[in-house]
């Protein structure tokens, strides 16, 4: 993704560059309700447009699928995907999705909230962060992900440039995760075929390389890599090639965070290191433990935390709009003065193809305000049914973390009580050696004793 040298772009996804040649489905309605206004970016799989929905004249992005992958059912499986993903999940720092569907052509597209920010790649190419912007973002991205892997969502293409950053209103950043295309669900297994690679190399995680294996300690992986690039500036691995990132991956072990920044904190290190171990079950528990020692960590820090979950809007998207202002009023006021000019023009003996005219327009004018009426009448009950339905998805949301932090809390129990029975088993496996041992000695020398 690349942005211009002035700050604001809109966002978006796949590696888009900004559209710059003129564009036919500038001006077209999408489905009779979206409007597309201008380009935002392009990229190999899909467009992404601003438009505007024309019933509650409401701005929003909009992910066109390239019309010359349409016909190609995978790609459009990971194009559904993409919305289906990213809209179950309904979180304050994943993307929100309000609509999807196809075109009348048949390509598909995606309606999305629309983001005034930069990506996180932009931002960490200009350094590494200072821990007090650094951490509330690590944090955000972990509940992020938390979300998605209590919802049985796993990213598996977690990276900066899939990472966006939007200012908050009081000054503060907001995280939104985007790019759901590759993300797979525990369920569904589908478009992973055997010897398949999806990724970016420099985030890939050992067990993605070696045996293809996605679940969710891929992206916990993933996020030790952003992680350390956040606080250092450099990634963990320095390789010329692909082939040669995908070998350290597997057998180097990371630089060390506090070589490249001598002030970084010991726990943060710690926890950067161990979400890059090898093995998967040495790496923090879930997502939930992450964000709970980067909490932990800032406390000790003083640095102030993100808002929480709880309190945090859905989307930044802006309250809808009322229906565009109609002069219907100045229509009535026109007919009444046109009914006035015709009056003291002819007095009674009015001509009656006149009369005739300025009869339909009276009923015109009637019916325009009939239907507006409506139409007011039922925005007011569509933007009611959106937010109760908000409201439920952010309930049913706080209702997933709460269960995810118990279980998280559950797992970090089960995982110390095998350590304590792995410490026990090699305690008793000693103490049967010794027995053993023992009454060996003991049975020899009974039999020298019998000899005696």
């Amino acid at each position: 993704m690349k942005y211009p040298a002035d700050a604001g772009q809109f966002c978006f996804v796949d590696g888009a560059e900004l559209v710059e040649t003129p564009d036919p489905r500038i001006g077209q309605t999408i489905a009779g309700r979206y409007v597309i206004e201008e380009g935002i970016g392009e990229g190999g799989m899909a467009s992404v447009y601003r438009a505007k929905h024309k019933l509650v004249d409401r701005p929003c992005a909009i992910k066109i699928m390239n019309p010359a992958l349409a016909r190609d059912k995978v790609v459009r499986e990971r194009f559904r995907r993409e919305a289906k993903s990213a809209q179950a999940l309904a979180h304050p720092n994943i993307i929100e999705i309000f609509d999807q569907g196809d075109t009348e052509d048949g390509t598909a597209y995606i309606v999305m909230e629309l983001l005034r920010g930069r990506s996180l790649a932009d931002i960490i190419g200009k350094g590494a962060l200072a821990l007090a912007r650094a951490i509330p973002l690590m944090i955000q991205m972990s509940r992020g992900i938390a979300r998605a892997h209590d919802l049985g969502v796993i990213h598996r293409d977690l990276k900066p440039e899939n990472i966006f950053v939007v200012e908050r209103d009081d000054g503060s950043d907001l995280v939104k995760l985007l790019d759901f295309g590759i993300a797979r669900s525990r369920t569904d297994s589908r478009l992973t075929n055997a010897g398949e690679l999806f990724g970016t190399p420099q985030y890939l995680a050992p067990e993605r390389i070696t045996s293809g294996d996605a679940g969710p300690n891929v992206d916990l992986y993933a996020l030790g890599v952003i992680f350390f690039e956040m606080v250092t500036g450099k990634l963990p691995f320095d390789a010329p090639d692909v082939t040669s990132f995908l070998v350290k991956h597997i057998k180097d072990p990371p630089k060390s965070p506090k070589s490249l920044v001598p002030t970084l904190p010991d726990a943060l290190e710690t926890l950067i290191l161990s979400l890059l171990a090898k093995d998967p079950k040495a790496r923090p528990v879930d997502a939930h433990r992450v964000e709970s020692d980067l909490a932990a960590l800032a406390r000790k820090l003083t640095i102030p935390l993100p808002i929480e979950v709880e309190a945090d809007p859905l989307s930044s998207r802006p309250p809808a709009k009322t229906l565009p202002n109609v002069a219907v009023h100045q229509w009535a006021k026109r007919v009444y003065v046109f009914e006035q000019m015709l009056s003291k023009a002819f007095g009674a003996g009015q001509p009656q193809d006149l009369k005739k005219l300025l009869s339909q327009l009276k009923d015109m004018v009637e019916r325009v305000t009939n239907l507006r009426a409506q139409h007011i009448a039922e925005q007011r009950a569509l933007e009611e049914i959106d937010r109760r339905g908000r409201e439920g998805r952010q309930r049913f949301g706080f209702a997933v973390d709460a269960l995810g932090v118990d279980a998280s809390k559950a797992k970090d129990e089960v995982r110390r009580a095998q350590a304590e029975a792995e410490k026990s088993k090699e305690s008793v496996d000693a103490a049967r050696e010794r027995y053993t041992n023992a009454q060996r000695e003991l049975v020899t020398w009974e039999g020298r004793a019998g000899f005696k």
